[in-house]
């Protein structure tokens, strides 16, 4: 099970994970935080929602008007509690499934960290134009580009040659994040950054990722369309 497999499974029914599952949040600090977080949700909805309920019974005479209204108003309020809290746990969570989904993008295409030979200007142009997006200025030297189907669109897939090692960038003009999100999976090191309405995905694989590279090359893309 990767780290996809396990957060869609984790967000459909984190109190009943398989065995493989828990096997892997065991193995994986970035899913075991995952789950620790939906599980946190969980229970903060369950609690908003625990209000009181009246005993059918009780006597309409020995509930004054006052007091029937404070229970519909606090039943109202924790309603509205646990709808924001959801929203909220939404926001929180949704980069990390974005992080799941680059990853689990780059596994499939190991050859890309491998490339010797630099990329020819057709490509990139060609790779840009189809993600709507350009660089301001190159960030340097250009090994290897794809334009790769992510998320239901087609974004540029390259990877720049750096003095520290191979660096990738997907250029996701359609996935907007809030704010940097750093994450570490399955030994790669990446960083998602806010870029105009879109983002981009800087990722390394067994060398550190110096988050000044990360940045510099976000100042250089503008979006097209």
């Amino acid at each position: 099970m990767n780290c996809l497999e396990f957060r869609r499974a984790a967000g459909a029914d984190p109190q009943h994970l398989t065995s493989e599952a828990r096997a892997h949040a065991d193995a994986c600090p970035a899913c075991a935080r995952y789950l620790a977080e939906v599980l946190d949700l969980d229970a903060r909805i369950a609690r908003a929602l625990a209000v009181p309920v009246p005993d059918a019974q009780a006597s309409s005479t020995a509930r004054r008007p006052g007091q029937t209204r404070r229970r519909v108003f606090a039943l109202a309020a924790s309603v509205l509690v646990a709808i924001g809290i959801g929203v909220t746990g939404w926001l929180v969570l949704a980069p990390s499934s974005l992080a799941a989904d680059v990853v689990e993008h780059m596994r499939d295409e190991p050859q890309a960290w491998s490339s010797h030979t630099p990329a020819s200007e057709a490509a990139l142009a060609a790779a840009m134009q189809r993600g709507g997006a350009r660089f301001a200025t190159m960030p340097g030297r250009i090994m290897y580009v794809q334009s790769c189907w992510f998320r239901g669109h087609y974004v540029p897939h390259l990877v720049l040659e750096t003095d520290t090692g191979p660096v990738t960038l997907l250029l996701l003009r359609h996935e907007s994040v809030k704010a940097r999100r750093d994450f570490d999976e399955e030994g790669y090191q990446g960083v998602l950054i806010p870029v105009g309405a879109g983002s981009i995905a800087v990722l390394t694989h067994g060398t550190p990722l110096s988050a000044d590279f990360a940045t510099r090359v976000a100042a250089l893309i503008e979006w097209t369309s």
